[in-house]
């Protein structure tokens, strides 16, 4: 539980990466399903950045609803649904769906911090 408890905690790429090698020296290589969890907790600390409400998954797009405190301007999501390689678009209900073909956690996390970047 206190290793669930500081992925819960993550902030950043750095304490992920220190609570592996942390696991890989206790226990050994964690494997594919605990590194997953690791992934998808830091996945979790960059949609509480952006404020997102709910994350779905197609069969070749994520979805992201976003709440009314969201930090990304409604000018910078149209830009992108805008944009003529229709990786993203709105959908009527104001979810940002992103076309993905390879939906594992660290594209989803390239896409997340790229949205984080828009930011700034």
């Amino acid at each position: 539980l206190s290793y669930y408890k500081a992925l819960s905690d993550i902030e950043n790429e750095t304490d992920l990466e220190q609570i592996e090698a942390e696991l890989r020296d206790q226990f050994g290589n964690p494997p594919e399903p605990v590194l997953n969890l690791m992934g998808i907790m830091l996945i979790r600390h960059l949609c509480k950045k952006l404020k997102v409400r709910d994350v779905s998954s197609g069969l070749k797009s994520i979805s992201l609803q976003f709440t009314e405190k969201t930090p990304l301007k409604t000018e910078t999501l149209i830009s992108l649904a805008s944009r003529e390689n229709k990786k993203y678009s709105i959908t009527p209900d104001n979810r940002l769906n992103i076309r993905l073909t390879n939906q594992t956690w660290n594209m989803v996390f390239e896409e997340l911090s790229y949205l984080i970047s828009l930011i700034f």
